[in-house]
């Protein structure tokens, strides 16, 4: 089973994704997706997948420079 659960703001992104890794497993660790902003997939301890988006705000060229860059951290590779 899949969940897809939208979190806005970033900071609750980043709480319950925490949360649900820390008793879980981490299928994809949080990453600048091309098309959602951020988004990360953890299983949880009971083997619910959970799919986490967060919608960037419209994109601006600095937050594409943002979203790149943490992208580039995560996976040594640039989107752009």
């Amino acid at each position: 089973m899949r969940v897809f659960y939208r979190i806005e703001p970033e900071e609750a992104f980043r709480r319950i994704y925490g949360e649900l890794a820390a008793d879980g497993t981490i299928n994809r660790e949080v990453y600048a997706a091309p098309f959602s902003g951020l988004l990360a997939i953890v299983t949880d301890r009971n083997g619910v997948c959970w799919v986490l988006p967060i919608a960037e705000p419209r994109a601006s060229k600095r937050n594409a420079r943002v979203l790149c860059r943490e992208y580039s951290l995560l996976h040594g590779r640039c989107i752009c």
